[in-house]
């Protein structure tokens, strides 16, 4: 909705193709008087239907609808109002939408739980105002290596307060705690205190580092460079695209637990030994780097239809990979497709895609083909599978359609793959015709204790005799 001009109804604005829309199936007629029901309706809560609108510290808004507020039915419940938070980062602005007589009821109870938490702020950059490249940075580096460490879940857990860690384009701005008692928050800013003069600059460094080896660095490197050299490395999340890769000097993990952050301030002695450790590590990790081959990215205009077929195709090939080689990255913005990574893998990656693609609309001219031919139904459900999951199976393989009824295959699709699909499946049935099949008879008592929590007992006796074993389905334990 559109804020109003004063004494004037708000403005909805239809729903667009991305929205939910209402569904309606059943008699023809029915679905008509139904809809004409809605659509009047709709028409009597444009002319009742009032909005407010209030700005209230972003911060807060978490209070009012979500985990930490109320659900948004409970709210329409409570109220007969609607409330709508805003998906700007800089927007602060909460919108109350209801019938005239409840929309101010609506707007003190968003004020009531936005206010009904006490607030305080602690400014972390004020610890390390000497910090090079800036306090405001630092306390950025800070906050950043605490929520990837969990620390500060752990303080919200410990002390029943929320923190909010807001950032600016130079880093982290002041933290925001909000409790329902004052006396946690208190608390919650001792212990931050200790934490945040135990983390000067001197232990943390930050290195430039393309974002196409983030991947590589949180599997491959990361384990061996905090066990070489106690440097804990956290790697930008996806929303921080342009933050660097920043190195945190730790120390060997301790033998009788977790990792406990330090509290006070080190000496010179431990801060010319995290300098040590930081410079080795940063040199291992560019050295790695430096030794991998150029990155080139291109581009495929590629249609719709053939995005999942072609994905499936490429998560393939990238699995097929040499164990050393960074997969390429894929991304997808309408019909376009960006490969990017090591020149020769992007290049070999577009040359397969591209004779995938092609493949792939000559199929598309052979998709009505059908192929039909006999199947014993006794190995149907072989066939089949449990929850049709050997079908599917089949059907993502071979790139076909396949039916079983009475005795009968049918495939559809292009020829080639049909052809394909049932030779395989011919082979599976003279497969199936060469074995022998015994029924036991067990008394149903022990059948739950043969199958095994999950059906994990069964499992490996079919996978250690290679045999199938199945159980009547209606039979019970006595």
């Amino acid at each position: 909705p559109v804020a109003p001009s004063p004494g004037q109804p708000p403005v909805f604005h239809p729903a667009g193709a991305e929205d939910d829309h209402i569904q309606l199936a059943g008699d023809r007629a029915a679905i008509q008087q139904v809809r004409t029901e809605i659509e009047r309706q709709v028409a009597e809560l444009h002319k009742q239907l009032q909005l407010e609108q209030l700005a209230i510290q972003r911060g807060r808004h978490q209070f009012i609808i979500g985990d930490r507020g109320l659900p948004a039915d409970d709210f329409f419940a409570e109220t007969g109002c609607a409330i709508l938070l805003p998906s700007e980062e800089d927007d602060d602005m909460i919108t109350v939408i209801g019938p005239a007589d409840r929309v101010q009821a609506g707007l003190e109870k968003a004020m009531d739980l936005a206010m009904g938490m006490q607030m305080s702020n602690i400014d972390i950059g004020r610890f390390h105002r000497n910090a090079p490249g800036g306090a405001t940075a630092h306390a950025g580096n800070v906050t950043r290596y605490l929520r990837q460490r969990k620390e500060i879940d752990r303080l919200e857990k410990l002390y029943n307060t929320h923190i909010n860690t807001p950032f600016s384009q130079d880093g982290a701005l002041p933290w925001e705690l909000y409790s329902r008692e004052g006396k946690n928050a208190i608390r919650a800013q001792s212990e931050i205190t200790g934490i945040i003069n135990g983390q000067p600059p001197a232990r943390m460094h930050s290195v430039s580092i393309d974002p196409f080896f983030h991947q590589h660095l949180r599997t491959d490197i990361t384990p061996k460079v905090k066990a070489d050299y106690g440097v804990h490395v956290v790697i930008p999340e996806a929303f921080e695209a342009d933050a660097p890769v920043l190195l945190v000097f730790e120390g060997p993990d301790p033998a009788d637990g977790p990792y406990q952050l330090p509290r006070t301030k080190p000496s010179d002695a431990e801060i010319r030994e995290f300098k040590k450790a930081l410079d080795d590590a940063e040199k291992h990790i560019l050295g790695l780097i430096d030794k991998q081959e150029q990155l080139s990215s291109t581009t495929l205009d590629v249609p719709a239809k053939f995005h999942e077929r072609l994905r499936r195709f490429i998560k393939k090939e990238q699995e097929g990979r040499a164990s050393d080689q960074i997969p390429v990255r894929v991304t997808k913005v309408g019909t376009t497709i960006t490969l990017r990574g090591p020149k020769s893998a992007v290049d070999a990656l577009a040359a397969k895609a591209n004779a995938f693609v092609e493949q792939e609309k000559q199929d598309e001219k052979e998709r009505g083909f059908t192929l039909s031919f006999d199947f014993p139904q006794k190995f149907a459900n072989h066939l089949i599978g449990k929850g049709g999951s050997n079908i599917k199976e089949l059907r993502d393989r071979f790139d076909v359609e396949i039916q079983v009824q009475d005795g009968q295959v049918e495939l559809k699709g292009p020829k080639a793959k049909a052809e394909a699909a049932r030779h395989h499946i011919q082979n599976l049935s003279r497969t199936l015709a060469d074995e022998t099949t015994h029924i036991l008879k067990i008394d149903p008592k022990y059948h739950r204790e043969l199958i095994g929590a999950q059906g994990g007992q069964i499992n490996r006796l079919q996978t250690r005799y290679k045999v199938l074993i199945f159980f009547p389905r209606s039979a019970k334990a006595g």
